[in-house]
């Protein structure tokens, strides 16, 4: 789930005035199946050089939470119960634009792909 950020790429952009060492990556989840949170979150836990700073069931508590501890990368489920996690990356990269967000679905449908992107 972390490749396509290397250790030194999101170290290179964790911004200063964060207290942990340079070559860790704060990671948060945003999904709403409880089996799959946990199995990502494990997964996160598990990596060397990678913190879990905090898991989301829904989009609405993300935005909460979120801005009082931001991550360097923000794993998003595409489909969530009231706000999808389209929206709530539109609403993100208002308040954040620079926070990688990695959006994940198990729906094979070209126009949550291309939303997804396009927010």
């Amino acid at each position: 789930a972390h490749e396509p950020v290397s250790h030194r790429e999101a170290a290179m952009t964790k911004p200063m005035e964060s207290s942990q060492p340079l070559d860790v990556v704060r990671v948060a989840v945003v999904e709403d199946n409880p089996s799959t949170r946990a199995d990502l979150t494990a997964q996160v836990r598990a990596e060397p050089g990678f913190q879990l700073v905090a898991a989301y069931p829904s989009a609405e508590e993300a935005l909460q939470g979120l801005p009082g501890d931001w991550p360097d990368v923000l794993l998003m489920d595409i489909r969530l119960p009231g706000m999808t996690g389209i929206d709530a990356v539109r609403s993100l990269h208002r308040d954040r634009p620079g926070l990688c967000i990695l959006m994940l679905t198990a729906f094979d449908h070209s126009q949550y792909i291309f939303d997804a992107l396009k927010a």
